[in-house]
């Protein structure tokens, strides 16, 4: 993600909002997250599905290699060649599976320590001082700064999902024009 992290004195201006308006703001706040939660959940689905699918094509991948060995006389070249196929799977499935695993991810909500006036950002001078409306804004940057962290994970894994996907793609490709060539070349011999 492009975007630098905003520092708590960019929502100082909160604290002079109307409780209503703050309420509005953590609630979208809140439903933003909940909506990163769920997008999140569906592409890890997706990855441990693409995950599988180079799993169960490398071992098909394999169990040819191995027919294929165990004749008496076989063709180096090809041996050769599912043998670069197998790399690339193996490659495939290592960024689908770092892409699933378990991340630092923020969720909805709050843990009722998280209250103590002590540790905000702009700590009230006393804890009769403190009103809704500075919690709320204290509230509002702590959902800003789980959105944005939650966002550069998904960012993250996006990418890593997608190289495995495009190593997959060019290892089928390129070992596909290989082995059309190496074909049409031991019939046109």
């Amino acid at each position: 993600m492009t975007v630098t992290k905003l520092a708590f004195e960019n929502f100082k201006d909160f604290r002079e909002f109307p409780e209503d308006i703050l309420s509005e703001i953590v609630r979208e706040g809140e439903r933003k997250l909940d909506a990163q939660l769920s997008t999140a959940n569906a592409v890890d689905q997706r990855a441990l599905a693409v995950l599988g699918f180079q799993i169960t094509l490398a071992i098909a991948v394999l169990g040819g290699l191995a027919s294929f060995v165990s004749q008496p006389k076989f063709d180096r070249v090809l041996v050769s060649l599912g043998l670069l196929v197998l790399v690339g799977l193996a490659c495939a499935a290592g960024f689908a599976y770092l892409s699933v695993l378990p991340k630092l991810f923020r969720y909805p909500g709050n843990r009722p320590d998280s209250w103590f006036v002590e540790d905000w950002h702009l700590p009230p001078n006393s804890r009769k001082a403190s009103k809704l409306s500075l919690a709320r804004s204290e509230q509002c940057y702590c959902l800003y700064s789980a959105i944005y962290d939650n966002s550069e994970i998904m960012d993250d894994n996006a990418k890593l999902l997608r190289t495995s996907m495009e190593v997959m793609v060019i290892t089928i490709l390129f070992s596909s024009i290989c082995f059309a060539s190496y074909m049409s070349f031991v019939l046109l011999r």
